[in-house]
């Protein structure tokens, strides 16, 4: 890794250390700007903690533009919630649900759903174990004391 790259776990590490006392600090603070870091921080947050399970050799590969793409539907949806102003009842409802509850079921729900089922399929074969990382995880619990199991 040369010195201008910098892999996935340096930048979601320190933005999610970052983030962690930054919700607990929001949390605690009853104020209009402080409601608002902490629900997009706290979208944000679940993303973060997927690109560190997703990364491979410290990188994200293919999987950092859907992530990406994630992380905007629900900051989206979330920006619709807060400017609807109030729970939305003069609002149309869509497909037979208010138009608040519908952003949160179809938009922030069932599309980062879709897009998460979607993606372990089409990238299943890439980003489980190798015959490599199995060897390692066999060796490391030997080291141990347990080895593998031999059902």
């Amino acid at each position: 890794m040369t010195e201008a790259t910098v892999s996935v776990d340096r930048v979601v590490l320190g933005i999610l250390t970052v983030a962690s006392p930054l919700l607990v600090v929001c949390l605690l603070i009853s104020h209009p700007i402080a409601q608002l870091i902490f629900a997009v921080v706290a979208l944000g947050f679940p993303v973060g903690l997927m690109a560190l399970g997703a990364r491979r050799d410290g990188f994200l590969g293919p999987l950092a533009v859907p992530l990406i793409a994630l992380l905007l539907i629900l900051e989206i949806g979330l920006t619709l919630l807060l400017n609807m102003g109030g729970w939305g009842g003069n609002l149309p409802w869509i497909l037979g649900l208010p138009a608040g509850m519908a952003i949160q079921i179809y938009l922030m729900t069932l599309v980062p759903l879709v897009i998460t089922a979607a993606l372990y399929g089409l990238t299943f074969e890439t980003f489980t174990l190798t015959a490599a990382d199995l060897e390692r995880v066999y060796a490391v619990s030997k080291i141990v004391g347990k080895g593998p199991r031999q059902d």
